[in-house]
């Protein structure tokens, strides 16, 4: 079991996952492609992100000390 703690703030990731998680999943994942995969009943589902959205809502996050 996986427990998941939500907060109400800004932040440039959807969801943060530690190894142990992703281990208890049988998920792999490459920053690279910015990709997940994972097993399902029906073989195999992929999560992909999209690099454009990505950089363009880190811009002015909390922590983004560029400016």
């Amino acid at each position: 079991m996986v427990k998941f703690l939500v907060v109400k703030a800004p932040s440039a990731y959807n969801i943060i996952l530690e190894r142990p998680s992703l281990n208890l999943f049988r998920a792999i994942a490459s920053t690279f492609h910015m990709k997940l995969k994972f097993p399902t009943s029906v073989g195999v589902g992929e999560a992909v992100g999209d690099e454009l959205m990505e950089s363009t809502q880190c811009e002015g996050k909390e922590g983004d000390d560029r400016h």
